[in-house]
């Protein structure tokens, strides 16, 4: 992948989790991940095997997104130049997640190394096309996407309907796999008096369609005295306004590590905020929130804010998730801000982040059935 397995925000701390705990029971990791990502890399386990892709060498031709084949070759080129070096250290299996080129150069090593490929889904990588304006690259995106997920071994994706999206041969395969956690929190959290003013925070990624979901809610925090704060790497120029126009709105950016954000969260949020843009976020549809699954480990009400057709909220109308609202009505988002401001209603959240933290969440669990699902992979193809 392009970013290595690290305790950083987003898939590479996912990986990092799960590839910690296969470590830990005794197998052999190996990660390739692209040169310059690799190089800021500081904490690498010194018992794992780094492969660094390179982006170029001097006798391969020239890349050029516009140029018909370019992409294609320039995958060939890295794929068997990575396929060379892996081969001697003999893989008993490839695991990549999907992404443009990269799930490519894992299709390559696992073919030229006669060992089946796993292939982790979060998400509809084709559409990040979308927004910027190139349908022709979104239509290859996926065109490639299809031919690797249908060579592919087995798929995990973060829901059934993200594997459907690409067929019915990819959801035969198909084998859900959350988002896994973060190891149990030691001490969750308790009711604290200035609970009465809600303090929301959301980590993660934000687009600027995500502007009128922030809004409402700055909004209806506000008669509470409550704040909403969100943590995130990416650009705070679109919501500078935003930020100015509501006082009890805060823009940070982004911790070096998910344990630097979850210790803020520990002890400065209320509640922990998920949501999703009401307009112009397709793959709502299809994801599943990593925030949703790490944030009821800290034993605090996780709210999540999202339209009906979000994949997470036909999750949490079927589990019942009592801290859900699917409209930006402002009445409805007042009544749950109420609920969070009250011991009882706070109480009860909480009750039900803990109950999923211990159940449908545990990173325990998670990972046990992903592990013995790899091992039969590896059995069968030996």
């Amino acid at each position: 992948m392009g970013l290595p397995p690290a305790d950083r925000p987003g898939t590479p701390v996912i990986l990092h989790r799960h590839l910690t705990r296969f470590a830990a029971a005794g197998w052999t990791v190996g990660y390739a991940a692209r040169e310059h990502g690799l190089a800021d890399w500081t904490d690498a386990p010194p018992d794992w095997t780094a492969f660094p892709i390179p982006l170029r060498r001097p006798w391969w031709p020239p890349h050029r997104e516009g140029l018909p084949g370019s992409g294609a070759l320039r995958q060939w080129l890295v794929g068997g130049d990575l396929a060379r070096r892996v081969q001697a250290w003999r893989p008993d299996i490839v695991l990549t997640v999907l992404a443009p080129s990269d799930v490519h150069v894992a299709a390559a090593v696992a073919r030229r190394s006669n060992c089946p490929l796993a292939v982790i889904l979060h998400d509809q990588v084709e559409l990040w096309e979308q927004f910027r304006d190139r349908p022709d690259v979104q239509v290859r995106v996926r065109r490639e996407l299809e031919a690797v997920l249908g060579h592919a071994d087995a798929v995990y994706p973060v829901t059934d309907d993200l594997a459907a999206v690409y067929g019915p041969s990819v959801s035969a395969k198909a084998r859900h796999l959350i988002p896994i956690p973060p190891s149990h929190d030691a001490s969750p959290a308790e009711w604290r008096n200035d609970y009465t003013r809600p303090h929301l925070v959301i980590t993660g990624s934000l687009h600027p369609f995500q502007r009128p979901t922030l809004e409402a809610l700055a909004g209806a925090l506000a008669p509470l005295g409550g704040r909403l704060t969100a943590i995130t790497h990416s650009p705070h120029e679109p919501f500078a306004e935003l930020v100015a126009a509501h006082p009890n709105l805060t823009l940070r950016p982004a911790f070096p590590t998910s344990a630097e954000a979850r210790a803020f969260c520990s002890e400065h949020a209320s509640a922990i905020l998920v949501s999703y843009a009401f307009d112009e976020q397709p793959w709502a549809a299809t994801s599943f929130p990593s925030r949703l699954v790490e944030g009821v480990q800290l034993g605090l009400p996780v709210w999540l804010v999202a339209p009906p057709h979000a994949a997470a909220s036909t999750w949490a109308r079927s589990a019942g998730w009592t801290s859900h609202t699917e409209t930006l009505d402002p009445g409805a988002l007042s009544a749950e801000i109420a609920a969070l401001a009250t011991p009882d209603g706070w109480a009860r959240r909480a009750d039900e982040s803990r109950r999923a933290a211990e159940g449908v969440f545990d990173p325990e669990t998670i990972h046990a059935g992903f592990e013995a699902d790899l091992l039969h992979l590896i059995e069968v193809h030996a």
